[in-house]
């Protein structure tokens, strides 16, 4: 175990027993997702990331506890492109598109298209959570850039809630996704409201707000990654087309692809048999594919560019859910017949089903944590 490793376990393990001893009634209550109490009980990198220096442990705690009671309200779990109306995906107020200097994917807000309205925002704020939460499945070890695009705003588009929600989104909800903000050509008129923000905010959390001007707006992103309107070469213009949504994410640039399932109860899989179908010989799982997603959009599992061939990504066995990381998909054994627990990933290649199995995170042992998915 590496230190790094056996730092992050030892604070995940002190946030989870303060946990259980704190929120564990409202486990027993139901008032998580058992989805998320189980990437709590699996996931220490997860765990940990609720922890903040100069914080203490139960500031740590009541954050997780935040977190977990949001995303149980928002039904994150649950999210699909299906869940939002076409009109909001056309209007183009919240959109990925390019990457800046560090190779950070960027999460744009087109300010002028959004209009205060108590009737549409919790609309709007699940929209952006969807998009929050699509990111962090495929990049969990990743941070994004939000870009507020302020071209051609006014006071109209002022939105006071819905920035306190974006923020706070960072503050509990995803504590660790965000590397920068950039504020792009913020009108005067806005100058009282960014003092009040201000007060909402960690001296930390300042820091990463910069704000910027079509004039020095390339110290961070570079011109073929920058819009025409703000002085890059980037002739796109956004429409919104459910296929490229789609590829935009199964094609991430430098990343593997992650396939997501369609209506059909069907398993996808793109694993690559290096070896001959046998009960005694492993069955060889290139890293270079994946381990895929559920009916609902939610990732199962994905293989990364670590060593190995590892695992990242919630997955789906049986009822109960549960995460993977850094679990070894390079070797597998092949089953005939059993849903038999192996400490391998593997494919059962059954008439009339298809299973996948995963390596339970664990530094300590080899042990199984379950079965991914079963299609009959």
């Amino acid at each position: 175990m590496a230190d790094g490793d056996k730092v992050v376990t030892e604070s995940a393990e002190k946030i989870r027993e303060k946990f259980l001893q704190k929120y564990g009634d409202n486990i027993k209550k139901n008032l998580y997702d058992d989805r998320d109490v189980q990437k709590v009980q699996e996931n220490d990198s997860y765990v940990e990331s609720f922890f903040r220096k100069r914080e203490t442990v139960d500031e740590a705690v009541d954050r997780l506890h935040e977190s977990l009671k949001w995303r149980m309200e928002y039904g994150i779990n649950d999210l699909t492109e299906d869940n939002f109306d076409l009109q909001v995906w056309e209007k183009g107020a919240v959109f990925f598109h390019n990457h800046d200097k560090d190779g950070h994917k960027i999460l744009f807000l087109k300010v002028k298209e959004h209009r205060k309205d108590p009737q549409t925002q919790p609309i709007i704020k699940r929209f952006f959570a969807f998009h929050l939460e699509t990111f962090y499945r495929h990049n969990p070890e990743e941070q994004l850039v939000i870009f507020f695009d302020m071209t051609d705003t006014g006071l109209a588009n002022l939105d006071m809630e819905l920035i306190k929600f974006v923020i706070t989104s960072f503050k509990i909800y995803y504590p660790v996704i965000l590397d920068k903000m950039l504020i792009y050509e913020m009108p005067w008129v806005f100058n009282a409201a960014w003092t009040i923000i201000k007060t909402w905010l960690s001296a930390e959390a300042v820091k990463r707000i910069k704000f910027v001007k079509k004039a020095d707006i390339q110290e961070y992103i570079n011109k073929d990654q920058l819009m025409e309107h703000m002085g890059g070469t980037d002739k796109f213009q956004y429409k919104y087309d459910p296929e490229d949504w789609k590829n935009d994410w199964d094609g991430i640039k430098g990343r593997k692809k992650v396939t997501f399932a369609d209506q059909e109860d069907s398993f996808h899989r793109t694993f690559s048999m290096d070896s001959s179908i046998d009960d005694q010989n492993p069955l060889s799982i290139k890293a270079s594919y994946n381990i895929i997603a559920s009916k609902s959009g939610s990732i199962l599992a994905r293989s990364t560019q670590k060593p190995g061939g590892a695992l990242i990504g919630s997955i789906n066995h049986g009822i109960n859910y549960g995460s993977v990381n850094y679990g070894s998909i390079n070797h597998g054994i092949v089953n005939y017949g059993s849903s038999g627990s192996y400490p391998y990933a593997g494919v059962n290649p059954g008439n009339f089903a298809t299973s996948a199995y995963a390596k339970r995170e664990n530094r300590e042992d080899n042990s199984f944590i379950g079965r991914l998915l079963t299609v009959r």
